[in-house]
């Protein structure tokens, strides 16, 4: 087929009636030519109507009084001649034959039908393996190479005849090159100049290849090559190459694309493009991007997926990740892909940046703010280039950011509420000798507010089910592959067990008789066309159901005398076994078909949190969680026997399990554990996860115990999934995050899991102010008890400038020219200043111990001194002159509980101040007198307040009923309090500042988010996602600092946030 021959051919319609056969086999360039065809013919050429008879004709289109047909015609091949179909007699006919010997016109020829996915490709190897005589690897090769291009046969058995040594991959994939056919193609282009080369070339690097026809892909090329191309230039390709590439519509694009392999082997003249082209496809991808967005023009989702990808052919995925504006042009799906398809690339920064903002980057809400947020996690030379801050069009930026390190994961789902428990569906019902693992789009978590999850490993989790009328906790998941059905079974806090199914989400049946207690542990077994799910709970009773029964059809197994909370079951010599973990320390194996008790032993005095169980040929070894943090060991011994051989015991009493040494061990209980395949074929690994915020993997039969690190919280439950021949681990816990790990990564990633500089958990208090040199600092107080200072020129950044016994519940601070002045308490009890002075090593001393437990502090400055009023556990008030370091006196402020919060008024020169209290009282208060002068209830704890700006009597405080109190006045006749819905949980701190002419409170709380309102109107404006439950804010506008349990940052509001929330509506 030659450029010239769809004008041919149109020509021809217009001649007296004739027959004419062209032979196309060329790998998918026939229906390109038909279609081009048709496109040339004139308006009244429409697809052919279905064959009544049942026959399949492959492309065809007819005029008035004509029709053309693609068909096959193979030799040898396809059905007998007597059942060709019969072809409509339209008088005049093109019939584009794909035949391998003669090119005849279709009559008595044997036809081949070409509609069914894949036929095409299945003949043209089998003709290589029979007219040829390849090998099965070199066929694979030349396919890949040159497509289904059916034409080149004959001239390729011909020249592997003469050349018999060539019978190599490279070899035979070259002499098609040398194919006279092929000779004849490229010598038809050479004729159109440089253009279809340049142009094909960007084409064919493209992965997939198809391009839009617009201006992008002429300024590529030109970037590409030494001369310049325009859209013009691109109409005349495909104007002249009408045979190589195919046009389709999408919406309102026109998309072009090879339209065979051998097409783009042609367009790349025989020689694939190289890793440098590449990289420079890369860079000159990236800065075209990169201009577009910032120019605020729209970037094809295309060219956001090509950016990854040309970066990993062009070995610049490095390059990319310190990239932010590049990142930022990526399409978070094939970014993440490419990423963790070669795990080297993840030790650096910025991937781990890029992995530890995946979630949100799916969003695509803010996501330079939270990749910000993720890259100063990591260090602030993350990204070698960044962005412009942009705050006239960016509502918020990261200006700082701690926390503790952690190993390279993503986060799958972030709930507000803690994930019970999470599982993966076996290929089977039974569990295989050596654990087993699932897919990883086939995992699934329960969660503690009553909601069922099915995990999207590029996206965002699907509610599978949830019960609106029954909160009721998913303590335990179990699921499934049943013919073509997933069941998901779910088991609950109030006695129910259920199951799903994972294509419509309906419930298909539900048990609420079964048990009286909460459900602890499901397990499923059986075998694989009728599985059997398995329940237990705090009764100490298992249950038996059918997975799959239409009905709750159950039946009680084994009961036990106390909760159960471990259960597995496997496949072994002597049948099908249960093992339960109880409360009580005791391990059992019972028969799965009968409930007879085999094995026990009762000698633990911890608590059994979970089960799993190895079989080995007739070995039986059991894994155990304990409440102590150990994983312990057991295998089954029975009587006379010097080995762990698994016999079945007679009828009577059950056989000892013996007490192997110990596995591994965690700082804290072990909630869960789990038998995985490991890397080796004959490596088995556990998988334990516990309440110290890790999960290890252990080697069965090694001592090698890695820990990970990145919860922070417990982990409650742990599975392992694959996903595009990558394994993973799933990690849930009561942060409410259901972390990815990727295995072969973080087993062997390297990281300081404690920082010097930074806090050994999270951040409990925390302030912001302004220095001398007018730069915004922060001081952060931590769990660990260390107060550290952030960015102020007096001290280096995270300086420790003092320390407690116990936790920082308060913190103050006030800049005084070229002196800090730290106030910090804790809660066991004393009160800390420190001062640090230029050029001098902070001091800290202590004020005094006022209270059982310092829970607030608050500093003033009327009359231009330094006031502290601090407040405690036990209800009181103190007062303190910092100057002098003295208390002046101490009341009682709340009569039922902590005083919780405190903050004196906006005016400076007044000395009223506000108690808010665990009680729900409001109370204003004069420091000089130290009386009360006005109280309310909110009848909710007020967990923080802060002075509203510009007001002499003006506070906003933050409820535990997840609303924010404005308070312009207290007393039961001049109460002024309105209230903002602010969160679905308690709002555990709130602050105020002016910005952009406007009062703006910022709120921020258990649902792990920081929200920000516009006092006057009580409008939302913005609301950013935190990776920890919040603790504490602190403001120094326009920033604002937020310390949570998983670290701390300062971000940056724009001053046009106001105007930017009402764009953003109006866009929206």
């Amino acid at each position: 087929m030659t450029t010239q021959l769809p004008g041919k051919l149109a020509s021809l319609l217009r001649e007296p009636e004739f027959d004419v056969a062209v032979v196309c086999g060329l790998g998918g360039a026939g229906p390109a030519l038909v279609r081009t065809l048709a496109a040339a013919c004139t308006p009244e050429w429409r697809p052919a109507d279905p064959d009544r008879s049942g026959n399949a004709v492959f492309d065809t289109y007819t005029w008035p009084g004509g029709v053309l047909i693609d068909m096959v015609g193979r030799a040898g091949h396809g059905p007998r001649p007597d059942s060709v179909p019969h072809l409509p007699d339209h008088g005049r006919r093109i019939v584009l034959v794909r035949d391998l010997r003669t090119g005849q016109c279709i009559g008595t020829r044997e036809l081949v039908d070409l509609t069914a996915d894949g036929t095409d490709a299945r003949i043209f190897k089998e003709l290589l393996t029979e007219e040829c005589g390849l090998g099965t690897a070199v066929v694979e090769a030349v396919a890949e190479r040159w497509g289904n291009a059916t034409a080149l046969i004959p001239d390729l058995a011909a020249a592997l005849e003469r050349e018999r040594a060539w019978n190599t991959e490279p070899d035979v994939v070259a002499l098609c090159a040398e194919l006279p056919l092929v000779v004849d193609f490229m010598h038809d282009l050479q004729e159109l100049g440089t253009g279809p080369f340049d142009l094909g070339r960007v084409l064919c690097m493209f992965d997939p290849p198809v391009m839009e026809l617009d201006e992008v892909w002429s300024t590529l090329a030109s970037e590409l090559s030494p001369r310049g191309y325009t859209v013009s230039d691109l109409s005349r390709f495909l104007l002249l190459a009408p045979g190589l590439v195919d046009l389709t519509r999408s919406g309102s694009r026109t998309l072009v694309s090879p339209a065979s392999p051998l097409a783009a082997t042609l367009l790349q003249s025989f020689v694939p493009p190289s890793a440098a082209e590449h990289l420079r496809l890369y860079r000159a991808l990236r800065d075209l991007s990169t201009r577009r967005v910032e120019d605020g023009l729209e970037l094809q989702p295309g060219l956001r997926r090509q950016i990854p990808r040309q970066a990993r052919r062009g070995q610049a995925l490095h390059d990319l990740t310190e990239d932010m504006p590049a990142l930022l042009c990526c399409d978070p799906k094939s970014l993440i892909t490419e990423l963790e398809g070669g795990p080297a690339h993840l030790s650096g920064p910025g991937a781990r940046a890029v992995l530890l903002s995946a979630h949100r980057l799916f969003e695509a809400v803010e996501p330079a703010g939270y990749l910000e947020l993720a890259g100063n996690r990591m260090g602030p030379e993350t990204f070698g280039r960044r962005p412009p801050p942009d705050l006239v069009r960016r509502p918020w930026r990261t200006e700082w950011a701690k926390s503790q390190m952690v190993h390279t994961h993503r986060v799958l789902m972030d709930r507000t509420s803690p994930i019970l428990a999470v599982c993966t569906a076996d290929d089977a019902a039974g569990r295989t000798a050596d654990g087993a693992i699932g897919r990883l789009e086939d995992t699934f978590g329960g969660c503690s507010d009553g909601s069922l999850w099915n995990f999207d490993p590029m996206g965002r989790p699907r509610l599978l089910w949830r019960d609106p009328l029954r909160m009721a906790e998913i303590r335990a998941v179990a699921a499934a592959r049943v013919g073509e059905r997933t069941l998901v079974a779910a088991g609950t806090s109030d006695h129910a067990v259920m199951v799903v199914d994972r294509a419509s989400g309906g419930l298909v049946w539900r048990d609420e008789d079964a048990h009286s207690d909460p459900l602890s542990v499901l397990a499923i077994g059986g075998p694989a066309d009728s599985p059997v799910l398995f329940s237990a709970g705090v009764g100490g009773q298992i249950w038996a159901h059918s997975l799959d029964g239409a009905t709750a059809d159950g039946s009680p197994l084994y009961s036990h005398g106390s909760e159960i909370r471990g259960l597995a079951v496997a496949e072994t010599q002597i049948g099908e076994l249960l093992v339960f973990g109880a409360v009580d320390g005791t391990v059992g194996v019972v028969e799965a078909d009968g409930g007879r008790l085999l094995a026990v032993i009762s000698e633990f005095t911890e608590v059994l949190n979970a089960v799993d169980l190895l079989v080995d040929g007739a070995t039986l070894t059991i894994f155990g969680g304990t409440s102590s943090g150990r994983v312990v060991r057991l295998g089954w011994r029975t009587a006379g026997t010097a080995g762990a051989t698994l016999t079945k015991t007679p009828e009577g009493a059950p056989a000892p399990l013996r007490v192997l040494p110990d596995l591994t061990s965690h700082g804290a209980a072990v909630n869960g554990v789990r038998v995985v395949p490991g890397k080796a074929r004959e490596q088995v690994a556990l998988i334990s996860c516990s309440s110290d915020h890790t999960w290890r993997w252990t080697l069965t039969g090694k001592t090698r115990s890695v820990a990970v690190s990145g919860h922070t919280g417990p982990i409650w439950s742990a599975t392992a999934a694959a996903y595009a021949d990558r394994r993973y681990v799933v990690s849930s816990g009561g942060d409410g995050a259901t972390c990815l790990w990727l295995v072969d990564q973080v087993l062997n990633e390297e990281i300081e899991l404690k920082q010097h500089s930074w806090h050994v958990g999270g951040v409990s208090s925390i302030v912001a102010a302004r220095d001398a040199g007018d730069r915004v600092a922060v001081v952060t107080g931590g769990r660990d008890g260390h107060v550290r200072a952030w960015r102020a020129d007096l001290v280096g950044d995270g300086a420790n400038l003092t320390a407690h016994a116990g936790e920082i519940s308060a913190l103050g601070c006030a800049f005084d020219d070229d002196r800090l002045r730290i106030v910090s308490g804790s809660l066991d009890g004393p009160l800390r200043l420190t001062e640090v002075v230029a050029g001098s090593a902070p001091s800290s001393v202590i004020l005094g111990i006022a209270h059982e437990g310092v829970t607030a502090l608050s500093l003033g400055q009327p009359d231009a001194r330094w006031i502290l009023v601090s407040g405690g556990l036990d209800g009181t008030l103190t007062v303190w002159d910092l100057d002098t370091r003295l208390p002046l006196a101490t009341v009682s402020a709340c009569r039922y509980g902590a005083v919780s919060s405190l903050a004196f008024s906006a005016d400076r020169s007044s000395s009223g101040f506000i108690v808010g209290g665990q009680d729900g009282t409001l109370a204003l208060w004069d420091a000089d007198s130290l009386e009360e002068n006005r109280r309310s209830n909110v009848k909710a704890s007020v967990l923080g307040i802060c002075a509203i700006p510009g007001t002499r009597l003006g506070w906003v405080a933050g409820l535990s009923d997840g609303k924010v109190a404005v308070i312009r006045d207290l007393g039961s006749h001049a109460e002024q309090i309105s209230y903002i819905p602010a969160h679905s949980g308690e709002v555990r701190t709130v602050v105020c500042f002016a910005l952009g002419g406007r009062v703006i409170v910022g709120s921020a709380g258990v649902d792990r988010s920081l929200r920000v309102f516009d006092l006057e109107t009580h409008t939302l404006l913005l609301e950013i996602s935190l990776d920890g439950y919040a603790t504490c804010a602190a403001q120094a506008a326009p920033f604002l600092a937020v310390g949570s349990s998983a670290g701390a940052a300062l971000f940056e509001l724009s001053p046009n946030l106001v105007n930017l929330r009402h764009t953003q509506s109006g866009a929206s």
